[in-house]
């Protein structure tokens, strides 16, 4: 975006995710918008910092993603409700699914 310096102070034991968390609130967007690269490599949410390679005084590269045009939530928000009409959508579920019902994978 502007090239702005961000310090962060996490444990190397924090979540990948939880960086981009405190880049996003800095920066006064969802998180969803936010890659962050080491190098060249795109950095996984569901590793930790020390999985990942960034220490102290790591310089990370964040790139920012374009939000969601509003015509293309209002497209989204019509083809939801063709797909709801046609019969094509699937309740939500409002019971939290357990062992015995997720079935072996």
């Amino acid at each position: 975006m502007t090239g702005e310096k961000l310090d962060i102070y996490l444990l190397p034991k924090d979540f990948i995710s939880i960086l981009k968390e405190n880049i996003a609130l800095q920066l006064g967007i969802s998180t969803t918008r936010v890659k962050l690269l080491l190098t060249a490599d795109v950095l996984e949410d569901a590793l930790t910092l020390d999985d990942s390679n960034v220490g102290d005084g790591s310089c990370l590269t964040a790139i920012v993603a374009s939000p969601v045009p509003h015509n293309v939530q209002v497209r989204n928000g019509l083809l939801h409700d063709m797909l709801e009409t046609a019969g094509r959508l699937r309740p939500v579920r409002d019971d939290p699914v357990t062992t015995a019902d997720a079935g072996a994978c």
